[in-house]
Order: C-alpha cells, then structure tokens, then sequence
C-alpha cells in the first residue's frame, strides 16, 4: 500500500534541474561525501586489473593490487597526465617513464599516489571522495544484507552498460521510483503497473524501496520452476531499492541490477549498469542450461526496459527548463517526493552538514 493519502506538492523547483548553483550545491553537499559503486570483482578478476573512469569530475582509477582492491587518483605523480586512458587493461602494461617501471611493481599507497576510500558490498565496489566517509554499511543502512545477498555467489555478473543521458542526474532517477510511465513506455515489457493493494512502499530519511509479488502468472511460473532447478528459493518478489543519493538497486529471485546515475553537467548524466544471475549451488547439465537461458533472458530484458526510458530524459530536461508550472506528485510517485525532500534538504545554501 501506499503510505501518503493524498497527492505531494514538489519539493523542488523547475530551476533546481539545471541551474549551475543547484549543480554545485548537489556536488558538495549529496554527492562527494557519498559511497558510488563504480566496478565489480568480476571486472578485477586478475592481479594488476584495472578500471578508469570520470566520477564527479575526478580521474578515478580502481585496482586489483596484492587481492586489495584500491582506489586512487589517476594521475601520474607529480605530472598532470593520467597513469592511463584506457577504461580497462593491466597496469602491468603502464610505464613509469622515469624508469620505464611497470606499475604492477609500485606500491599505489604510496603517498604519491592519491588515495581515495574504497569499500565493498558482495561483488559491488564502491568509492568514497571524502576524507572521514562514513561505513559504506552506514549509507545503504537496512539495505545492505539484501544488497549483499543478491550481488555474492551464487549470483555473478553478466552484463554491464554504460550510457550518457541528456538530462539532469535527478530526472533517470526520478523516473524509477515511479511507476505511471509503465503502460506507455514499457508497454512490451512490464505492460501495466500492480494494483496498489499490491505494492509495499517503504520511506525512510536515506532510502526508499517498492516491492510487489503481482506480475503475469507465466513469468511467475517460470521463475518457480528455474529457482527449482537451480536449487534456489523462490519468493516471487520484485524489490526496488533508492539508496539516496544515486543508487538504485533490482532485486528478485533470478536477478540482481545495480545501477548509479552521476552528473556530468548540471543538464546532463552518465548511468552504469550490471546485472547479476544465478549458477547454482546445483550442479549438473540441465541447472547449467537454466542458468544460462535465464542470464540470456535476463539480459535481454533489462536491455529492452533502459532502452525505452533512455529516449524520454531528453524531453523531460527540455520541458522542465521550459515550464513555468510547479510540478504536482501523486499518491504512486511518493518516493519522488522522499527523493526531493532529501535533496532539497541536504543541498539548502543553510544545510548544517
């Protein structure tokens, strides 16, 4: 059930969705003190992996180093040029060009190297830019052992994707945690959205979640027999969790997703995604078979859903900077409200923390 009875004003304004100051405001205030998750294990499967990115606008570099998992500035000491431009590779492959050393050797907690707090979840690797973070345990709160149990073993990751947005980092999230787009875009996939009488909503001061068990009886049934095979348990549960500020998180019985959407601009976004499967614990050819029809099919659909939301953020950013009107927020939307108080609470020019 939803919890507010009534329809929410919206808590913020058409200009908090592309002004600079927001923009900065956002940064200091939600974003550079929060954990991101920005890789998993599976991309650092082997000694000296790495991975890069922009985060915030920060050279991030996270390695595989001694079976720690590191994460530092990527910058080169006491240069302005990155250690590499690659997304992915070996730093056994990157040379130091005073002594054309191979970074594999070099100790990266060196003080030359800047550091930044990394943490993990499961399979999930997080980085923090502030100087004191708070536990990455502490930010997802009462979402983290369900966090941990969808993104460990038996479940390993099978997909990950990568996509720039045309919008503010706010309108991708807002868009899902809720759920009245879902006949008119999603209409091949989620069809309709459940009946209210089958929705739990849960709203809490760093974090919302939306479970529901209604979904069409085929799917139902063929995630029953799959967990079966498998030797899995089966709820028949869909969970959706928002860990304020960015992340969001899909949780059922055959499936996990994890996604972050970061700004790039105040007026534009980059979102990363990867999606978990089971194998296993049973064994044999036809819970191997199961496993890899579902890591298929799992796959498929999650690329099918993000493709028919992606086309939408661009019309919003344009209608929002256009639009005189305060926006209005029913009763289905009110996680987008706890979302906006959140925001608008933590990113106020008098915000004490």
């Amino acid at each position: 059930m939803f919890i507010h009875p009534n329809r929410l004003t919206h808590v913020l304004s058409a200009e908090e969705y592309y002004s600079p100051l927001q923009y900065q405001r956002e940064l200091n205030n939600l974003l550079r003190p929060s954990w991101h998750f920005v890789t998993t294990t599976f991309d650092l499967s082997k000694e000296g992996d790495f991975v890069t990115l922009f985060l915030l606008d920060q050279p991030v570099m996270v390695v595989r180093q001694e079976g720690e998992f590191l994460a530092i500035r990527n910058q080169r000491p006491g240069q302005y040029t990155p250690l590499s431009t690659q997304r992915q590779g070996s730093i056994r492959d990157i040379r130091l060009s005073q002594h054309n050393e191979s970074l594999l050797k070099v100790d990266l907690t060196d003080p030359g190297y800047q550091q930044y707090a990394s943490a993990r979840c499961g399979e999930l690797i997080f980085v923090n830019f502030s100087a004191s973070p708070i536990r990455l345990r502490d930010q997802l709160g009462a979402t983290f052992p369900q966090i941990e149990r969808g993104f460990s073993a038996p479940f390993r990751q099978v997909w990950s994707w990568i996509c720039d947005y045309e919008a503010n980092w706010k309108i991708p999230l807002e868009n899902g945690v809720e759920s009245y787009h879902i006949p008119c875009l999603h209409a091949a996939t989620f069809r309709n959205y459940p009946r209210e009488e089958n929705i739990d909503h849960e709203i809490h001061p760093e974090w919302t979640s939306y479970r529901t068990n209604e979904m069409d009886r085929w799917v139902k049934n063929s995630i029953r027999r799959t967990t079966r095979w498998l030797g899995l348990p089966f709820t028949g549960q869909y969970t959706h969790y928002h860990v304020f500020p960015n992340l969001t998180f899909v949780l059922m019985d055959l499936m996990s997703l994890a996604q972050i959407v970061v700004p790039t601009s105040p007026t534009t976004s980059r979102t990363m995604v990867w999606l978990f499967t089971p194998f296993g614990p049973r064994r044999g050819m036809i819970p191997w078979l199961f496993a890899k029809g579902n890591a298929w099919a799992s796959r498929e659909v999650a690329k099918r859903v993000l493709a028919e939301d992606a086309p939408i953020f661009p019309a919003v950013q344009r209608g929002i900077q256009a639009s005189p009107f305060s926006g209005v927020i029913g009763r289905r939307e009110e996680r987008v409200w706890a979302f906006q108080e959140y925001v608008s609470r933590l990113s106020s020019p008098n915000n004490p923390e």
